[in-house]
């Protein structure tokens, strides 16, 4: 986490997919964490393959990636994902992502 208690993405240049798929996950169970704000969080993967729109904004992800228990995503997806995320801290244009309270 950097100081302002947000999580920091690490370089994912030659990674492997299951680590980038690991990377997703610890990424968006942090995010969810800090969301519901309760100790023990599960991320409900399959409601938000059903309904993806209710958990969050399109604005946090892009159209050609469907968000699915990371385990399901190809190395396509995890690595956009990631890439995406980066630019949008980068570029500190607000929240790299948010769920939906």
């Amino acid at each position: 986490m950097d100081g302002e208690g947000v999580p920091l993405l690490l370089n994912i240049t030659n990674t492997k997919l299951e680590e980038t798929e690991a990377i997703v996950r610890a990424f968006l169970i942090l995010y969810y964490w800090i969301c519901s704000r309760k100790d023990k969080v599960v991320v409900p993967w399959s409601a938000i393959v059903q309904s993806q729109d209710n958990f969050m904004a399109q604005t946090y992800l892009l159209a050609d990636v469907n968000l699915k228990e990371p385990s399901k995503l190809q190395i396509w997806d995890t690595t956009t994902l990631l890439h995406f995320w980066v630019t949008q801290k980068e570029t500190d244009e607000g929240p790299t992502f948010l769920f939906k309270a």
